[in-house]
């Protein structure tokens, strides 16, 4: 399954997307419902978007105005 699995996805976005536009997407594609958007950084695990808790929403919420490009 691509949801619970730690197998990559390769998915087809412009770089200059914004996240939320990856975030529609992957929503949109797996019918998603609470999604938990996590990457590795530097080998830090960090948390991109999270809507389980109202607290987690508020911390990640940003993140969806920022472009993927780095």
């Amino acid at each position: 399954c691509p949801i619970c699995s730690n197998v990559p996805v390769r998915v087809q976005i412009n770089e200059t997307a914004k996240f939320q536009e990856l975030v529609d997407q992957l929503i949109e594609k797996y019918q998603l419902i609470a999604p938990l958007i996590c990457t590795q950084i530097d080998g830090k695990s960090k948390t991109l978007y999270m809507t389980s808790t109202k607290q987690m929403l508020e911390l990640t919420k940003p993140h969806l105005r920022m472009t993927l490009q780095g």
